[in-house]
């Protein structure tokens, strides 16, 4: 009779709940159409050149992982990096992303995705410059924080090799 108790008791908890109560676990959404027009935002802001513009598609506390380089940390770092990595003066950014695809479940996503990127020349740029092109790969971790969904991760590949160390950091007499 013991061992009968306790199945039974699971079984009477089990049945007190409310009908479909799931708990955490909420019934997957596809979240593409909403991360897709996030993604297609973020990138007009870019091209847009306004770096505040910009770092309110993140997080405050957001990290960005760029290829090569230490991680910003914050909307303060992203900006920094925003300011001094991708908005040369006399140059025109250009930013397409596609989403490959999206992941996610209640306030949570992960999007992949690639890039290509381009800064033209224009005036204010050095004499003899010509356009900067590049392309990759890249992987966002999103969370809807009060109804918005906000870039908390961000980090991309380049399909360029990484820059050549610089001419400094040699031992004397090489």
């Amino acid at each position: 009779m013991r061992k009968l108790l306790l199945p039974l008791a699971v079984l009477s908890f089990a049945a007190c709940q409310p009908a479909g109560d799931q708990g955490a676990m909420s019934e997957a959404v596809d979240l593409t159409p909403v991360i897709s027009a996030r993604t297609s935002a973020f990138s007009a802001a870019v091209n847009s050149g306004n770096v505040d513009s910009i770092a309110m598609y993140y997080s405050e506390n957001a990290t960005l992982m760029p290829p090569n380089m230490r991680p910003f940390h914050g909307r303060e770092g992203l900006k920094e990096y925003f300011n001094d990595e991708t908005m040369m003066p006399g140059f025109t950014p250009r930013l397409e992303l596609t989403t490959e695809s999206v992941t996610g479940q209640g306030p949570i996503a992960i999007e992949r995705g690639s890039w290509v990127a381009t800064m033209t020349p224009g005036e204010g740029a050095p004499e003899g410059a010509t356009v900067i092109a590049d392309s990759g790969s890249y992987l966002t971790h999103w969370h809807e924080i009060d109804g918005t969904w906000l870039m908390v991760d961000d980090m991309w590949v380049s399909r360029l090799p990484a820059r050549p160390a610089m001419e400094a950091s040699k031992p004397a007499g090489m």
